[in-house]
């Protein structure tokens, strides 16, 4: 299978993180910064970046690709790509289907995976479909 990479309007090979974003991490050298800074406490919020000057901003700016400090149940020493994923939210079985943790009742909203998370299915079920998942990628960025 060949892969042909996409190119942006200047002609440079595209990456998942955008370059003034990816500039951004290695100059500051750390992921966004967290919601909360207690590692004890674990947010459910979605995370919307930093402000990055001259950059575009997808609509919705946690749909953003870059590297949030917070993954799974962790708030520190992990993270993730995305400002929210369904890959962030955690079910457990009791009775039925719960939310994580047990006795929450915060109501969460139902969220799609990241382009990321997508983008790793993709290649493990069919490879030969990143034409049509390309699509999702926000373009306004």
């Amino acid at each position: 299978m060949l892969y042909i990479p996409r190119k942006d309007k200047s002609g440079n090979i595209m990456t998942l993180i955008p370059q003034p974003v990816s500039d951004y991490i290695q100059a500051q050298q750390k992921a966004f910064p967290r919601s909360t800074s207690d590692c004890t406490q674990y947010t459910y919020n979605s995370q919307d970046p930093p402000s990055i000057s001259g950059f575009h901003y997808p609509r919705h700016h946690r749909d953003l690709v870059g590297l949030y400090t917070g993954g799974g149940t962790w708030n520190c020493n992990a993270f993730r790509p995305c400002g929210y994923c369904k890959m962030r939210v955690e079910w457990y079985w009791g009775k039925e289907w719960q939310w994580w943790p047990p006795g929450h009742t915060q109501v969460l909203e139902i969220v799609d995976f990241c382009f990321v998370c997508k983008y790793f299915i993709v290649d493990l079920i069919d490879a030969g479909q990143h034409q049509v998942l390309d699509k999702e990628y926000p373009e306004d960025c």
